[in-house]
This record gives C-alpha cells, structure tokens and sequence, in this order.
C-alpha cells in the first residue's frame, strides 16, 4: 500500500516533465537486430533440450558457476562455462494433480501443469524449487552438489505443500526473496487469486502474513548492493494506469529514507472533513512493524496493537526518490518496460550505474543517466537497444553476471546470454569510442576496448561525462577521419532523373549535412522540394546541370564534427543516353545486361550495369530491360560481338581515367580542415 504512494508520487512528477522531455527522444547509439547479435556470436540461447522450455523461474547462482532454469514440469541446471551441450534436466510432472485440475475446469496445456515458479538458494548443496503443482502449490530441495561439481537430483523426501509460497495460477503476478533462512513471497495464496498477501515462511521465527493489493506484484524492483550493506540502493519501474497519458518511469530509492519514514509519525484521519494528517497521539507498544521481544508471534500481540495497525495502514512521510525526480523516463513508447536491473561499474572517472531495461517486445535498453554538479536535472543517455530474441516476446528475467561480464535474458521463449559490452562495435577511432560514452569501453591507443580499471595504459581515454573526442583523442591518428583520407566516389546522374547520394552515419544520434565545394570553401546544401535530405543520404528528384560538382557528407555528434564522404557527381547531358540506345543495331555488344547463363568472360562490369542503371532511373528501366531481351540476351549475338565487347570496355577504362584525373584537381582546391568541434 505504501509502494502505491510511491509510484503516485513519482508519476505526478514524471508527468510534468513530460511536456519538456517528450521532444527529446533518446535514441540509442548502437542498435542490434537479433541477426546482428546471431551473425557476431554476441549471443547464446537455450530453449530445452525438445525445444520446449516455456521459461517460469530463472536463477543464477555465481558461487557454483550455474545457471538454474524452471519451466513447465521440468527444471535445467546450465554450467556457465559450457554451452547447453551438458545441460542437466530434472522431470516434475504431477499427474494426478494435473486430472483434479482438468476436472476443475482449468486448461489442460496452460494452467493444468507443474510451472516452477521459484528457485532460491536453501543452502551451499541446495535449492528451493516451487511449483504451481497444477493449482496445488508444491515445493521440494534439488541438490546441486559442492562447488565444481555438476549434479543435479530432486530429493523426492522432502516435497511438501507449496501453498503461501507458490501461486496457484501461472499467470498471476509472484515475487520472492529468500534471506537469513527465511522466505518472502508476494502473491495471491487461494485458487481464485483474490487473496494478495505477503508472507514470511520458514525459518524460526512464526509465519507472518500482511494484506497487499495485487497491482504491487506487477513489484518491477531491483536491489542494489552497496558497501553500506544496511542501505543498499532500490531500483523500481512505475507505470501509468491512464488511458490518456502512457508513459513509465524508473526511480531510485535510498534505503535509509525508507526507514526514516517507517520510523516517523504514521498517517491519520481527523478533525471534521476527516482529512490526512500526522498522528500525534500514544503508539502502543510494540510499535506496528517491530518486533516485540516478549512475545512470540503477532497472534499474541494486545487487542490495542492490532486494531491500532488496521486503522493507521500508511505513513505520514512521503519517500521520495533520489533528486526527487525519476532517473528515467519514456513516453509514447511502442513498447511497455517490464524488468530491470543494474550493474554499478568503475570508469576512470568514479562508478555508473548501468541500467538494462527489459521491454515486451523482446529488447534489452542498456541506459546510464548523468547529473551535472549540483543540478537536480539529469541527462539520459540509451547506449545500446538489443532486440534479444528472435520473435517479439515480453522479458520476465535478467540477471547480470559479473563473473563472466555477461547478461542472462529469460523470456517464454528461452533464456539468452549477451555481453555486457561490445566496445568494438563502437567504431575503429578514438573519436567513435569517446563518443559512445560506455562506462565499460575505452580508448586504449589501438581499439576500443574493455575498461579495466587497474591497468597501466597511457593511451587510455575515456570521457563517460562529455564525450569530448577533441580533448581526450588528441594527437590520436585514428581520431578523425582527415578530409584528404575519404576517398572520392563517382556517382553519374542524367538531366531530369532522380540521382542518390549514400551517406550513413555510425551513430543514429549524429546529425548529418551536406555541403558542397566551391572554389576554395565548403557551402551548406540548400534543400527544398526538388533536394530532399534522408536518413540514408541526399536525394536529387530532378538531378539538373548546376548539381555537378564534389558533395561533402559530415556529421556532428555532441559538438564534434567530421567528414564521412564525399562524391563527386556527374550530371550527363538528358540526350547522352538517348545516343547510347540508339546504338541499337550498331553496337550491340556495349549493352549493360547481365549474362543469365553465360560465362565469366561473356559477362560485363557489374559497375558499368549499376552505373547505367542509376543513369536511365527508374521510369526508363522497363525500357532497358525489353533492350536486355531484344540484343544482349541472345547467345549467338553474345558470341558474335565478343571483340566488340573487349574495345567498348577499353573505352570505358579511358573514360574512368579522365573523370579521377579531373576529381583530383578538384581535390587540391579542398579545404584542410578536418573537423571542428562547436
């Protein structure tokens, strides 16, 4: 109940910002489909050995080096530092449970089974598994066996009734923590799913039960450990229930201010409008939420105490997130944020949080967010955005390995591992890995690569605060890309056909113009109607004899500039093609159809075709096509013309010639300056 008061808080806060933020969409710098991740070998997924995992509970255990996966009727131990090759399996089916439950009306596929729920470490050779047992909770130990051993075995003795420790229902919302022997679990504990409750189970101390309303348990919340062990940090997704407004946020907690405002004045109704304010009067004791050493369990707690805790349910002192504004906010997203957590990592500047996001679209968001000095307002900087799965499914599960500096992503469709960083994917400059600003990538005078926070490198730069590559990669030789160094492309253009100049940049979050050379100066491209920008380049819809000249392609990303391309195009007189096709019956051998059966030999330049292609556009390519059929595509005219073929690309060859002799006399009017940072 509390927690509601947190995520209104939060949300009224997100709100106003909305309007000022919403403009400014963070696009992540390095985005990955999940072939891009298959095709690198950045990712591993297991699925069961049939295939048939349908993924419910996920474990990873560092201590023994294992991976533990529950799923339908059957739980998996993985070794880390294998692949699922030796993966081991442990079959739970109860099947006289599953008939009661068929005979109760339930599904028989996907309500009528066994669904491991929850996997927590009982001790150093066990787990705790627990299943819906076909809607009759159930639990048992699964020994593991001693570090550095790979057993795996259901202790069969020890099954035991689950209920208050599993949900019933597969479907519904569940979380559990298991701590100081010691089990917490948040769920509805009755067939229905009415009941929402949390409870406290095993140990020595009496099972304690406190009411709950089940829209907690939709509970995204993270744990971060700190030196501090009492004052770990709390990471929560909150999200809007409006039909209006969509938006999510995520918010930072302190553990000392939570337990400041439970130790403060509990929250009461008075005075005639019986309105909220703080309770001055006597708190009996014990005191509601601490344990009374005398007595044994709350059942023996006075009447006074009981009906004190039911009437005052809510404290006074709101707890507010950390700068009093969430970390992270999204609106009008395509997709819902459904599970976090966070890796706090050294850089060379001090510790970042690293946030990774999971979505129910199957995507992981890896976000950092920045606080300049003293202000409250932080910047949010999204990464990467791995799509981890091939089909779209929400994630349920993330667990970060920092053993093995990898991150395991549970979802229905299977688990995954991918790597916390991928620094050269960045680039192979200095300038692109400053300015991908990954707490866990740096410029080690050669690549992008790992920071390690030990080691003795000169060359290692790394700006997570500015991304200044300016600064941090001077007298780096990789740092920019030198005009005098991009080399020049050719790209032919007729009279009043459309022309395309390709220019994309590595990062989606730079900002690119177009400029072009005249004389001893680079002026900025005018766009209107006939000269449209894309994010794939610059389009001519109606290329005209003023176009020709070099095109210079630079983006700016974070103040800094520099050069990606540059092109020299060529606009051909409209009649020029017009000549070349009326060449029909005289020289047919020239024609720039591909060969469908013929040899190498009979087959002419694959550049000559694109160019020719890129001359005619497409409204005349029907034309050129009928010509393909009509003259080139004919065997014995291939042979016959042969000869004629062999001079017509000598000419060629000349005609290339003279068109770089001329590009580089262009090239010694080009100015020298090679980037300049705003």
């Amino acid at each position: 109940m509390e927690l509601s008061v947190y995520s209104t808080w939060c949300f009224l806060t997100a709100v106003a910002f909305a309007t000022s933020l919403a403009s400014k969409l963070n696009i992540p710098r390095l985005r990955l489909s999940y072939k891009d991740l298959v095709a690198t070998n950045r990712t591993f997924i297991f699925s069961g050995l049939d295939g048939d995992l349908e993924l419910s509970a996920m474990f990873l255990d560092e201590y023994h080096d294992r991976l533990f996966l529950g799923g339908k009727d059957v739980l998996y131990s993985l070794r880390l530092d294998h692949t699922h090759l030796d993966a081991k399996e442990i079959h739970w089916p109860l099947p006289g449970n599953r008939e009661d439950c068929i005979s109760k009306g339930k599904e028989p596929e996907t309500e009528c089974a066994n669904f491991v729920r929850l996997l927590h470490p009982f001790n150093r050779t066990h787990l705790l598994a627990c299943g819906t047992g076909a809607f009759q909770p159930v639990c048992a130990l699964v020994y593991v066996g001693h570090r550095g051993e790979h057993v795996f075995s259901l202790e069969r003795s020890s099954v035991e009734n689950g209920r208050g420790r599993c949900p019933h229902d597969p479907k519904l919302p569940f979380a559990s923590t298991f701590t100081g022997g010691e089990l917490y679990t948040g769920l509805t504990a009755d067939f229905l799913g009415r009941d929402s409750v949390i409870l406290r189970s095993l140990g020595h101390r009496s099972p304690m039960r406190t009411e709950t309303d089940q829209k907690i348990l939709d509970e995204d919340v993270f744990l971060l450990r700190t030196k501090d062990e009492k004052n770990p940090e709390i990471y929560a997704i909150f999200s809007t229930i409006s039909n209006v407004f969509q938006g999510y946020a995520v918010c930072v907690y302190n553990m000392a201010h939570i337990r400041e405002a439970f130790n403060g004045p509990f929250a009461h109704k008075e005075g005639p409008d019986y309105q909220w304010g703080p309770y001055e009067g006597r708190v009996p004791y014990p005191r509601p939420g601490v344990p009374g050493r005398m007595f044994g369990s709350t059942l023996e707690f006075p009447d006074a105490v009981l009906q004190f805790a039911r009437s005052h349910p809510l404290m006074w002192r709101v707890v507010y997130p950390t700068q009093r504004q969430p970390l992270l906010l999204r609106t009008s997203t395509p997709y819902r944020l459904t599970h976090i957590t966070v890796d706090r990592t050294l850089a060379e500047d001090g510790p970042y949080d690293v946030m990774f996001i999971g979505t129910d679209i199957g995507t992981i968001l890896k976000v950092i967010a920045l606080r300049s000095g003293n202000s409250i307002t932080s910047e949010e900087i999204t990464l990467e955005e791995l799509q981890v799965f091939k089909v779209p499914t929400p994630i349920t599960f993330m667990e970060i390995s920092v053993k093995r500096q990898s991150l395991f992503v549970g979802s229905s469709a299977g688990v995954a591992q991918v790597p916390l960083h991928r620094c050269s994917m960045y680039g192979k400059a200095c300038a692109e890995c400053c300015l991908a600003r990954d707490p866990y990538c740096a410029w080690d005078g050669h690549t992008c690569t790992r920071y390690v926070p030990n080691a003795k490198r000169r060359h290692r730069r790394q700006d997570i605060r500015h991304g200044n590559p300016a600064l941090q990669c001077k007298n780096q030789n990789q740092s920019v890309e030198d005009v005098d160094t991009v080399e020049v492309r050719v790209v032919y253009g007729t009279e009043n056909n459309s022309t395309f100049l390709e220019c994309v940049p590595r990062s989606p979050q730079a900002t690119v113009t177009w400029h072009m050379q005249r004389d001893e100066h680079l002026e900025e491209v005018e766009l209107d109607e006939r000269v449209v920008k894309t994010d794939e380049g610059l389009l001519f819809r109606r290329v005209l004899q003023l176009d020709e000249g070099v095109y210079v392609c630079r983006s700016r990303e974070h103040g800094f500039s520099q050069t990606l391309s540059r092109v020299w195009l060529d606009v051909l007189q409209g009649d020029t093609l017009a000549d070349l096709l009326s060449q029909d019956h005289k020289h047919k051998a020239w024609s720039p159809c591909p060969s469908h059966t013929g040899s190498v030999n009979r087959t002419p330049s694959k550049g000559w075709f694109k160019d020719v292609l890129q001359l005619i556009g497409p409204s005349n390519l029907p034309q050129v096509e009928q010509y393909c059929e009509r003259v080139w595509c004919n065997e014995k005219l291939r042979r016959k013309h042969k000869n004629m073929l062999d001079k017509y690309r000598q000419a060629q060859d000349v005609a290339r010639k003279t068109r770089v002799s001329k590009n580089v006399g262009e090239r010694s009017r080009m100015p020298r300056d090679t980037h300049a940072v705003e």
